[in-house]
């Protein structure tokens, strides 16, 4: 496993990386960015889901931005729901807003602007954002071989804890200080 740390100016917006204004960006790297494979989904209401913990340095932040690996569709079009839960019990919980995905490029990291649901969290709250496929169309989704600890999957009843890592991420901002973080799961060993 491979841990990289960068901060830069002027990574303000999470639908273009390094062409923003004035704020810092800080991106947190548990994987080496290339996945070991990819998987896609070819039932209705199934998918890959990330847990994610707030880092605690701020009273609240704002979620603006999900990115995922995407690689070749399977069949159909690059479309799907992302699904963001509040995390209570260890497990997802409740359903905090849905944001149809019908666009997005093949074989890269894709991000989707998603700042316009204003998802307001407590500063060390965690939540869950999961990808779920309609089975017609199916895009594939990075993954690497090792646990990171954070990774689920819904099966159309109930989400289950995932022995992979998923290429999933967060975009988030702390609303006091127009601070932009990536957010990727962090081992818990």
């Amino acid at each position: 496993m491979i841990t990289f740390y960068s901060c830069g100016k002027g990574d303000s917006n999470p639908n273009d990386p390094g062409n923003g204004g004035d704020n810092d960006t800080i991106e947190l790297f548990y994987d080496d960015s290339i996945p070991s494979g990819f998987y896609y989904e070819t039932n209705n209401e199934m998918g890959p889901g990330v847990q994610f913990t707030l880092p605690g340095l701020a009273d609240s932040y704002q979620i603006i931005g999900l990115k995922m690996r995407l690689g070749t569709t399977n069949a159909g079009n690059i479309s799907f729901s992302f699904r963001l839960f509040t995390w209570e019990n260890n497990q997802p919980d409740s359903l905090l807003t849905e944001i149809s995905v019908n666009y997005g490029i093949e074989d890269t990291w894709n991000t989707w602007d998603i700042s316009s649901e204003n998802l307001i969290m407590e500063g060390n709250d965690r939540f869950m954002a999961g990808m779920i496929c309609d089975g017609v169309n199916q895009p594939s989704y990075g993954f690497d071989n090792y646990d990171n600890y954070h990774s689920w999957y819904y099966d159309g009843l109930q989400w289950t804890a995932f022995n992979q890592t998923i290429f999933m991420r967060a975009l988030i901002l702390d609303p006091a200080h127009h601070e932009l973080i990536e957010l990727q799961p962090v081992p818990n060993y």
